[in-house]
């Protein structure tokens, strides 16, 4: 049988500048281990898994409230707890890199033309949402569900909740009500962020019946957020 045709290889330049050549780099650098080549550096991360995952820790300088002191609690998966003692925030490190030269969401749908929100805009926004839901008493642990399309306004609602420490859970506006109680049913979430409906293939879909009857199947909930996506588009 012959040999497959290769259609694509990267040049010098690409492997010298790329992210896993720097790594390998900062590897060596700071006597960790050297890895000649992409094989090597596999086989390393995988017997050494430990000081793998410690590295990988320290080369993209993770926040935390403290130093770890151990990456695995155990060997036994998938029961194990990571860098047990340590607490990080993904929105933290979301904002962190925040910049002026491009925006941080691009978006369109059917009927919207292509705009842009900058990561000042976004980091406003998802400030004024997590100082809201904290005035609803939403805290670390509390389960914020989600019934949203691709829209930067779920985007916005997750880094709110993950700044807060609650529990983020979503579902498609195209999914059955039933489908969406039976999984937000478990989760007992405080908040539901909703829109009204959705459009697809040129199309509008009304979802607040839908949307009704989930709220009455969750018992739990303090606050509905609602969101008119349905309407802005028509």
């Amino acid at each position: 049988m012959p040999s497959p045709k290769l259609l694509w290889q990267p040049s010098k330049k690409t492997i010298t500048e790329s992210n896993l050549s720097n790594y390998q780099n900062w590897l060596r650098n700071n006597n960790i281990a050297d890895t000649g080549d992409y094989n090597s550096l596999w086989s390393w991360s995988t017997d050494n898994i430990e000081a793998f995952w410690l590295s990988i820790w320290y080369y993209f300088n993770i926040l935390s409230d403290a130093e770890p002191q151990q990456v695995l609690s155990s060997q036994e998966m998938p029961k194990t707890r990571w860098f047990k003692g340590t607490k990080v925030n993904y929105a933290e490190h979301i904002f962190r890199n925040k910049t002026t030269d491009h925006p941080a969401l691009l978006f369109k749908n059917e009927t919207i033309p292509l705009t842009s929100l900058s990561w000042q805009e976004l980091e406003q926004k998802v400030a004024s949402l997590k100082y809201f839901l904290e005035s609803k008493g939403v805290k670390q642990g509390d389960r914020v569900a989600a019934f949203l399309p691709n829209i930067p306004e779920a985007t916005i609602a997750f880094l709110a909740t993950n700044a807060l420490g609650a529990i983020w859970s979503s579902t498609s506006p195209d999914f059955g009500t039933s489908s969406v109680v039976d999984r937000f049913s478990q989760i007992e979430p405080k908040v539901l962020i909703t829109v009204d409906g959705y459009a697809y293939g040129g199309k509008q879909f009304n979802k607040t019946t839908e949307v009704n009857q989930i709220i009455q199947q969750l018992p739990t909930l303090d606050e509905v957020i609602f969101i008119p996506y349905l309407k802005s588009n028509s």
